[in-house]
């Protein structure tokens, strides 16, 4: 029982929390106008949807230090993710601003 719970519980908890990560950076979803219940139901949403393409699990508890350290790395990856894609949008967005610049539409900003 004990086992099956533990199982359960990383096959879940895992990759929500990259997803999670994920969503709490990426560009179009930080948005404080979105709801933070939105945001985690979401990212469990796209969990379930993901789940049967996933490898299995580490076994590992969830609450030991490699579990503990298991999240955080997921953590740090999901983040990541998102930072990249945070920052290609920044790329395109600086692009326009200075093409833009370039054509003279910085009056029309103004």
């Amino acid at each position: 029982m004990d086992a099956q719970l533990n199982g359960w519980l990383t096959a879940f908890l895992w990759p929500f929390v990259r997803i999670l990560a994920l969503i709490a950076t990426a560009p179009a979803l930080n948005h404080m106008a979105i709801p933070v219940r939105i945001k985690v139901a979401l990212a469990a949403f796209i969990k379930l949807i993901v789940a049967p393409t996933l490898p299995a699990m580490p076994q590992a508890t969830v609450f030991s230090a490699v579990g503990v350290w298991i999240i955080v790395n997921q953590f740090l990856s999901g983040a990541a993710i998102g930072m990249t894609i945070q920052i290609a949008f920044a790329a395109v967005d600086a692009a326009g601003e200075f093409i833009g610049q370039q054509m003279g539409l910085g009056f029309a900003m103004l």
